[in-house]
C-alpha cells in the first residue's frame, strides 16, 4: 500500500530534492514514475551507492535537467 497525493506548487523549488524511486509502464509511451522529494529524497539518495555496489551497477547523476516545452 502507498499513499498517493498530488499537489500544486507554487515554486518548483518547494520540491528541493527529488529521488525517482520506481516506474512502471502504463501504456505505450507512458510511463508512471514514483518519486520522493525533500528529506525522503536525500535519505534515499545516501541508499544509492551501497545498491549499486550489491548489485554490480554504477550509478547515473543527473545534476540539472534542461528545460523543455513540450506540447499541450
Amino acid at each position: 500500500n502507498f499513499l498517493f497525493i498530488c499537489r500544486h506548487l507554487q515554486k518548483t523549488g518547494a520540491i528541493e530534492d527529488l529521488v525517482i524511486i520506481s516506474e512502471k509502464p502504463l501504456l505505450r509511451g507512458i510511463v508512471r514514475l514514483i518519486a520522493v522529494t525533500g528529506e525522503e529524497a536525500r535519505e534515499a539518495a545516501e541508499r544509492v551507492p551501497s545498491l549499486l555496489e550489491r548489485h554490480g551497477q554504477r550509478p547515473v547523476i543527473v545534476d540539472c535537467v534542461e528545460e523543455e516545452s513540450l506540447p499541450v
